[in-house]
């Protein structure tokens, strides 16, 4: 699939009901793995999916990868999921995170 027609998938927070708080870790653990795996994109928070390098060489030519922007614009998608799903106190601990892997 040519990297322009790549599509993101964006996950609306009123799909997440339950906000992590101290005493509810497997309830919304439950909700929150589920999300990404039903849309194939857990790998961005197991680290499986790693992000493409920044540019690509080809004959001694530099060029942007596109799968790289793509790749850290699905990151974002995935990292504001996870941020939006958690309460008050675990979201200003989550803020330090800089991927969706480190969240």
């Amino acid at each position: 699939m040519p990297p322009a027609s790549k599509t993101l998938i964006e996950f609306p927070t009123s799909t997440l009901s339950i906000k992590l708080i101290a005493d509810n870790y497997p309830t919304w653990f439950k909700q929150v793995h589920h999300l990404p795996v039903a849309n194939d994109t857990i790998g961005y928070v197991t680290g499986t999916t790693p992000c493409p390098p920044a540019t690509i060489t080809t004959c001694d030519v530099v060029t942007t990868n596109p799968d790289h922007s793509h790749w850290i614009r699905q990151d974002h998608y995935v990292y504001l999921a996870l941020l939006g799903s958690c309460g008050p106190e675990a979201q200003v601990v989550m803020c330090s995170a800089t991927s969706s892997v480190d969240a």
